[in-house]
């Protein structure tokens, strides 16, 4: 029995071939070549396989490491110097830059997307904050992302609780795991974790960094890779762990104490305060609470507004350049103070769903090999 898969290289976009089979009722890569734009794009992968697959006994290991596993090797010194017009190498097979690619089996993402129309709507249809209720008014249906996870790092646990998070996150099917800074997972659990297509990350900052640069560089990796990533902070001195992984994916730090505690609407005009408009994550929100104090987000690198504060400050930045999706936030007070404020569960499932990237890997299913 055999599969065939894609796969891509992060560094120089060029795109590969994978032939998967069973030897022995254990899958293995038993053939890897180069495809054209036009062959990968037409391929159609059926089943997933474990990220990091081996490869058969007919091809060679790797000739530095003779590590067998697929995208596992950091030891190809030919990678820090490869381009995309360089010839077909085998070798690439083991390169940590690779990863294996599930478009073209993305199935009807608009399934899981409410149609949201908030137009002609009775007064009531709204709740106390003027936010239409009830779930059809969020990004996503509730259960649509069954199979999906979120990982939670919650470096602020002696303060804020995940209780909130994991309850409006659960309604629309998402696993949540959850870590504090008493009890961080190890870089191979982490590594394990999000080397899911289908797992985002979440950190909440604690005022001292507890990240050590293992977990720090295992969070980069994924998120250069296409998972979702939220980095929250809070006011002064609430967002060292926030800075120390910013510094190095946009080299930007939040800062900053800023009076907040106050509810603004869809943004009207640009620059003002208010959420703007027409963001999948602003789907069905009319106003949002944004947080008691809070840091300013830098916008520069990539990053760009999502919620201007009461003050005229940038309080949730995004981007989404190179089919990447980060958001970071400088409130995260609004998670565990006031949390019936304006906005905020609908707020929370949109952004995870938005994180989810589905977009980049595919919304369908696929059965393992």
């Amino acid at each position: 029995m055999k599969t065939f898969l894609k796969a891509v290289c992060r560094k120089t976009g060029k795109k590969f071939g994978l032939e998967v089979e069973k030897i022995s009722g254990v899958p293995v890569i038993t053939n890897f070549v180069d495809l054209s734009e036009d062959a990968f794009n037409m391929l159609e992968p059926q089943y997933s396989v474990d990220p990091h697959i081996e490869t058969g006994r007919n091809l060679i290991p790797c000739k530095y490491c003779r590590s067998r596993k697929f995208g596992n090797c950091s030891c190809n010194k030919k990678k820090k110097s490869c381009s995309a017009s360089d010839r077909y190498d085998f070798q690439c097979v083991y390169c940590d830059e690779m990863e294996i690619d599930y478009s073209g089996a993305k199935g009807d993402t608009g399934s899981i997307y409410n149609k949201v129309n908030l137009t002609n709507l009775p007064a009531s249809a709204f709740d106390k904050h003027g936010n239409p209720q009830g779930d059809q008014f969020d990004l996503a249906k509730d259960g649509s992302l069954k199979g999906y996870r979120v990982v939670i790092l919650n470096c602020c646990s002696q303060y804020l609780t995940t209780d909130f998070s994991i309850r409006v996150l659960r309604k629309k099917g998402f696993e949540v795991v959850v870590y504090t800074e008493k009890n961080l997972p190890s870089e191979q659990t982490l590594k394990g974790l999000l080397n899911d297509n289908k797992t985002q990350c979440w950190l909440i900052s604690g005022h001292r960094v507890n990240l050590p640069n293992s977990l720090i560089n295992v969070i980069i990796d994924a998120y250069k890779a296409g998972h979702g990533l939220y980095i929250w902070g809070d006011n002064d001195p609430w967002y060292a762990d926030a800075n120390a992984i910013l510094e190095r994916t946009h080299g930007i730090k939040l800062y900053g104490d800023i009076p907040g505690a106050m509810v603004v609407s869809i943004q009207s005009r640009a620059g003002g305060p208010g959420i703007i408009a027409n963001h999948p994550i602003s789907t069905g929100i009319i106003n949002f609470y944004e947080g008691v104090t809070v840091s300013v987000v830098p916008c520069k690198n990539g990053l760009r507004a999502l919620v201007y504060g009461s003050a005229g400050n940038i309080v949730t930045a995004y981007d989404d350049s190179n089919k990447t999706r980060l958001l970071v936030d400088g409130g995260f007070t609004r998670l565990y103070v006031d949390t019936d404020k304006a906005g905020t569960d609908r707020y929370v499932v949109n952004a995870a769903v938005w994180l989810a990237n589905l977009e980049r890997f595919g919304y369908r299913s696929l059965p393992k090999f």
